[in-house]
Order: C-alpha cells, then sequence, then structure tokens
C-alpha cells in the first residue's frame, strides 16, 4: 500500500509540476481585455461543495467545485444555475496537491470566475487565466465588498501580471470594469 501510494504521489507531483513549471517559464503577459473575452462564461456565484479525489492517467489530485451562480456577467450563465468547476490539485487522506498560481475554493466562499469548459468534452469548467480568473469576495464591516484576485490570496502580493483590474477592488467596480471589457469582445469569442 505504501508503495502504491508513494508512486501514485510522485505521479502527481510529475503531472502538477510539468505543467507549472512549463507555464511559468513560457507565460506571456496577458491583459484583463484578453482574459474576458476568451473567458465564455463570467459569473459571480457561491461555492456549494469542494471535493478531492485522485483521477487521470497518471493520477493526481483534481478537486471538484459545485458552483451556484448569484450574477450572470459575460456569457449565458442565469442566477440558480448549478456550474461543475475542476482544477488541479487539493487534498484526498493525508496528501496534498499544491499547484501554484491555480484556484482554491473553499465550501461558502463568494467569488467572482472567468469560466472555460475543458478540452476533454466532459462539460467541466476551469477558471479561465489560472490565480488571474478568480476573485474572492470578502465583505467589510461597511458592508463594502472587496474581490481578492486569487493570486493575491495565495501569496499575499501580486504575482502574476497586474493590467486594468488590480489585485483588490470594490465588487460593484469590478462588475463594471468586466461589463465594459466585454462590450469590446468579438460578438461570438470564446476560449479555444
Amino acid at each position: 500500500m505504501r508503495v502504491r501510494m508513494a508512486g501514485r504521489l510522485a505521479a502527481a507531483a510529475a503531472a502538477a509540476l510539468v505543467p507549472v513549471a512549463a507555464w511559468a517559464s513560457m507565460f506571456a503577459p496577458v491583459t484583463d481585455q484578453q482574459l474576458v473575452c476568451e473567458s465564455v462564461d463570467i459569473v459571480r456565484g457561491t461555492v456549494l461543495e469542494v471535493s478531492s479525489a485522485w483521477e487521470g492517467d497518471p493520477e493526481a489530485i483534481w478537486t471538484r467545485v459545485l458552483l451556484r451562480v448569484d450574477r450572470n456577467i459575460r456569457g449565458e450563465r442565469v442566477p440558480g444555475e448549478l456550474v461543475d468547476v475542476k482544477e488541479i490539485g487539493g487534498t484526498v487522506g493525508d496528501y496534498t496537491i499544491v499547484a501554484h498560481q491555480f484556484p482554491t475554493f473553499r465550501q461558502g466562499e463568494e467569488v467572482v470566475v472567468m469560466l472555460a469548459p475543458w478540452d476533454d468534452g466532459s462539460g467541466w469548467q476551469r477558471v479561465w487565466g489560472y490565480g488571474r480568473g478568480m476573485f474572492a469576495i470578502a465583505r467589510q464591516q461597511n458592508g463594502l465588498a472587496l474581490a481578492h484576485r486569487h493570486d493575491v490570496i495565495e501569496s499575499r502580493r501580486p504575482t502574476m501580471h497586474t493590467d486594468r483590474i488590480p489585485p483588490v477592488i470594490g465588487l460593484d467596480e469590478l462588475v463594471r470594469e468586466m461589463h465594459e471589457l466585454s462590450a469590446h469582445c468579438a460578438p461570438k469569442g470564446g476560449a479555444r
């Protein structure tokens, strides 16, 4: 059992690290305009469920998220709709895979996410643009809602390209910016 789990862990680590290392070394800064236009849907939602499991070949830990749409910002999603999101990383038993710059979710949190389908035809969505495509909403005591870009939450500082949308922004201002950027997208654009 220990050898099998060690093999799984080594395979998962290799699967998780290779794409991140390749992405980090070849990543060209993408504008917020590109992120908004390349995403298929942008929604404000609430995370209802989070679960992680070993899957794939080679096996890795993947996290599946059930997200309820609270507000559509761009795309065809409607309030109340449930969206299945899947990202690399997570914890199963005593094993954790951390995929830096990839979004992580907590049950009950409010988020704004830019979504696009995985290319495998599974119907699962992913956060488009890695950590730049997700904002966690924090409600202040004065009633103001602030949206924090995921890369800032993870590292406590902006680690990725900052363009038009700052790493921390008021929720209403974020929605206005995304609507304005969406107005300049090609009519039938979307992620490849």
